[in-house]
């Protein structure tokens, strides 16, 4: 058996708003995260041969989706500024989710409008300043194979 083919090309890029859009890597961030969420609705199901029968079943079904991410790092002079702004007028952003990779390894984007839900700053003693960041999405995400 072969190993498997495995990556560390998962990186987070914001959208500029202009036209066209440029989106850029935010200096000083280090840890990536991304979650998509299948919000899930349920009905209890009773056997129509033997209602008294229990258990029932479950049936689930997909209701919405929904997808987040995290940035973590050093803050960087140079990007405070598009976080603080985004977190003053909460603005939709769009945002792109790599896993940077080619076509022939399965890469692409998802391209998601978000909005900015938190950010955190801290700092311990005379060390430097630590950001985190939750973003989550404004509407649909879609996913845009590699070229």
């Amino acid at each position: 058996m072969s190993d498997p083919n495995q990556t560390t090309r998962l990186i987070i890029q914001v959208g500029d708003g202009g036209d066209p859009e440029q989106f850029g890597f935010t200096c000083g961030a280090n840890t990536f995260g991304i979650k998509l969420t299948n919000n899930l609705g349920e009905t209890t199901v009773l056997d129509c041969d033997h209602p008294l029968n229990v258990p029932a079943a479950i049936l689930r079904h997909l209701e919405s989706q929904d997808t987040s991410a995290t940035l973590s790092g050093t803050v960087a002079t140079t990007a405070w500024p598009t976080w603080r702004r985004w977190a003053d007028d909460a603005d939709t952003k769009n945002v792109k989710l790599f896993l940077d990779e080619s076509a022939a390894n399965n890469g692409g984007h998802y391209l998601v409008p978000m909005i900015l839900a938190d950010l955190d700053l801290n700092k311990e003693g005379s060390g430097i300043v630590q950001f985190t960041v939750e973003i989550k999405a404004n509407g649909r995400r879609t996913w845009v194979d590699a070229t």
